[in-house]
């Protein structure tokens, strides 16, 4: 009943490589109001999505209202420590007004756009 063909919204969903769509999309082109990164391999976010020159390539594509999302795993002690000090040292550095929410068993970081301040 509610599959992506009958939708009414105005939704565009990208299916593409994820690193390669950022690095070649630029904010001239592009824009949007709402970006959800759920990458995982096996239990864990492949390491060219947790570095900090990453999330600046998705901050730059955020419209001016712009809502990022980003899903990390914290289902056990261990993912929740790195969740805690990805959080602190990578995502707070460019979305420094940003939140956590702690779900229990993944930590959804979200930040949006008119409040952060990119720091190079």
């Amino acid at each position: 009943k509610y599959t992506i063909p009958t939708l009414k919204s105005k939704i565009n969903l990208i299916c593409s490589d994820a690193h390669l769509y950022i690095q070649e999309a630029t904010p001239k082109t592009q824009s949007f109001e709402l970006i959800c990164i759920d990458i995982f391999l096996d239990e864990s976010v492949p390491k060219p999505f947790l570095n900090i020159n990453f999330l600046k390539s998705v901050a730059t594509l955020l419209a001016p209202n712009g809502v990022l999302m980003f899903n990390l795993l914290a289902h056990t002690e261990d993912a929740r420590k790195f969740g805690n000090l990805y959080y602190d040292l990578v995502f707070s550095s460019v979305f420094p007004h940003g939140y956590c929410f702690d779900t229990d068993t993944n930590y959804i970081l979200v930040s949006r756009k008119d409040v952060f301040n990119l720091k190079s």
